[in-house]
């Protein structure tokens, strides 16, 4: 055995996952240490659902011991995966369509699987002490990926109402401002303004006409 970091792990490889870690690639399912090779996987990481969901593996393994479920491994590792490309075809989380051909032998033929073989990656398996499985997608390719969409922010009501009335408020500060800075303008451009005391000279109180006083 040999403890590997989930970047370098390549299709093809065969990974041993122990009980609850998470599956670090879209795995097909080759045996476990249960009795009849079965196993539970805890999907809340990647669908919210906290119930355990039951993953089973060819039944040529069923009810074997473990020597011989060792050489069925074997057998399937000889053997090859034809299954569509990511991103193409049913691409669900939830759904699989491939064929394992075996190897090894004349007449050990074809299997079709499903999403009952699979193990997604960021899964937690549980229920058992190890599983074993060949990793079908990694990296990008891998249904987690593949089916990954933007997070899109929440907003509620009331903020929806506060933005609109924020930018209503930022509007009238701009068209009064706009209002006042004109009204300025003009009254700089305006010369009889009598009313103001702009000379270097008191106005003359004695003389007739109005006075102010200041």
């Amino acid at each position: 055995e040999e403890l590997i970091k989930w970047e370098n792990v390549a299709v093809g490889d065969i990974l041993k996952v122990m009980r609850n870690e998470e599956v670090p690639a879209d795995l097909f399912l080759l045996t476990t240490n249960d009795k009849e090779a079965k196993a539970h996987v805890e999907t809340s990481n990647l669908d919210g659902e906290t119930d355990w969901k039951p993953k089973e593996t060819y039944l040529h393994t069923e009810g074997r011991h473990s020597i011989a479920r060792l050489n069925a491994v074997s057998l399937f590792a000889n053997g090859y995966l034809e299954t569509t490309q990511p991103g193409q075809g049913k691409d669900h989380m939830h759904h699989f369509d491939a064929n394992y051909v075996f190897g090894g032998a004349p007449d050990a033929g074809k299997r079709a699987l499903d999403i009952e073989q699979l193990l997604l990656r960021g899964s937690v398996l549980k229920n058992v002490d190890w599983a074993l499985g060949m990793a079908v997608f990694t990296g990008e390719d891998t249904k987690l990926m593949q089916n990954a969409e933007p997070v899109r922010r929440k907003v509620s009501q009331l903020e929806r109402h506060m933005n609109w009335l924020v930018v209503y408020m930022f509007g009238l500060m701009i068209l009064v401002s706009a209002i006042m800075a004109c009204g300025h303008a003009a009254f700089l451009a305006t010369d009889d303004r009598w009313y103001i005391y702009t000379t270097g000279d008191w106005p003359n109180l004695s003389s007739p006409g109005p006075r102010w006083i200041v």
